[in-house]
C-alpha cells in the first residue's frame, strides 16, 4: 500500500469482520513483528481498556462513513513516511 493512500486519523469505517464501526487512531502500527495498516478504537465509545487495540489492513474495510481531518502537518508526515 502506498503511504499516500492511508486514510486520515479520525476516519470512521466499518470493517468486514466487526459489526461495530471504528475510528482510525493510528497508521502503520507494529504488533508482534507484523505491520498493520491501521489501529482503531470502537465508535462512538473510543478507547475502552488498556492493551486493547483493533488492528487491520486496508482490505478489511467494508465502508467509509466519514473521512478524518487532513492539514499541512498530516501532508508533511505522509511525505516523510513515503521517503523512508
Amino acid at each position: 500500500m502506498k503511504v499516500s493512500e492511508y486514510l486520515s486519523i479520525g476516519t470512521v469505517v466499518k470493517l468486514k469482520n466487526i459489526s461495530k464501526r471504528v475510528v482510525i487512531s493510528g497508521i502503520r502500527q507494529m504488533f508482534e513483528g507484523k505491520e498493520y495498516d491501521y489501529q482503531a478504537v470502537p465508535y462512538p465509545e473510543g478507547h475502552l481498556e488498556d492493551g486493547e487495540m483493533i488492528l487491520f489492513f486496508q482490505d478489511d474495510i467494508e465502508a467509509i462513513y466519514m473521512l478524518g481531518y487532513t492539514d499541512k502537518e498530516r501532508i508533511q508526515m505522509i511525505k516523510t513516511l513515503g521517503n523512508k
